[in-house]
């Protein structure tokens, strides 16, 4: 009781716009043997006692990736708009609610430990003291002090000038890319 589906299903699931295939008929590079697909039997469906929106989104993001063929645009009705945002999208301007999912809980334990704002202002010796390990150390490491030194002042000379730039309070955000807030000044040019 075998069921045959034509090539571009097997292949691709029959959308073909876009996919990229090599074909050889290099007999070492045919598997020696057929395995049978896998099952894609749906999973049983479950009543709801709300609304269902996902479908209606689905058809949405459908017609939205097929804008550039169609030239239809996906038009979100107002009530599948969003009302409210989590609090770790931070959305200021907008409505939010506290999110209990893990990602929210990660979010507040995450702020609760970092600081907003760089707490070491200035370098010092002292500071610098204070989170030194000995054990990092690497024999013949005193050869590249100066380098090191230069490098270190260049690069913090440079960050310096960016986070200032952007408005930018951490080095993570500009390492990263996450800038959390920029200044008003640049968001306006």
């Amino acid at each position: 009781n075998q069921i045959f589906r034509p090539h571009p299903n097997e292949c691709s699931g029959s959308d073909l716009d876009g996919d990229i295939y090599f074909v050889c008929w290099d007999p070492e590079l045919i598997p020696y043997k057929q395995i049978d697909p896998m099952d894609y039997s749906p999973a049983q469906t479950t009543e709801l006692d709300h609304e269902v929106t996902i479908e209606e989104l689905a058809k949405l993001f459908s017609i939205a990736v097929d804008f550039p063929k169609t030239g239809v645009p996906a038009e979100i009705p107002q009530e599948l708009r969003v009302k409210e945002y989590p609090d770790f999208m931070e959305k200021p301007d907008k409505p939010s609610y506290h999110s209990h999912n893990v990602i929210g809980k990660l979010f507040r334990e995450v702020k609760n430990l970092a600081p907003n704002e760089c707490s070491i202002k200035f370098l010092t010796r002292e500071k610098m003291q204070r989170f030194y390990d000995p054990d990092m150390e690497v024999e013949g490491f005193e050869d590249y002090i100066d380098d090191a030194f230069f490098h270190k002042s260049n690069y913090d000379y440079k960050l310096g000038n960016l986070m200032d730039y952007y408005g930018v309070k951490t080095e993570a955000e500009i390492l990263s890319g996450g800038i959390m807030k920029m200044s008003r000044s640049f968001t306006k040019k």
